[in-house]
């Protein structure tokens, strides 16, 4: 979900799961896990790894 839209999201996300956020540089992802955890969502992780090595090994799912 681009940080831009991700408010609109915060209903639809479980606030009992990890929620993950990565991009390209961490900028964007660590704005996304501000607003995440402003919003009570506790269990964020920002991910520094580039996505590819996420998907190397576990699955992704994406809007």
């Amino acid at each position: 979900i681009a940080v831009g839209r991700l408010p609109r999201f915060f209903s639809e996300l479980p606030k009992d799961s990890a929620i993950i956020t990565q991009c390209a540089t961490g900028y964007r992802a660590q704005i996304a896990a501000s607003l995440l955890r402003a919003n009570g969502f506790e269990n964020t992780v920002l991910m520094s790894e580039p996505m590819e090595a996420w998907e190397a090994v576990l699955p992704t799912e994406s809007n």
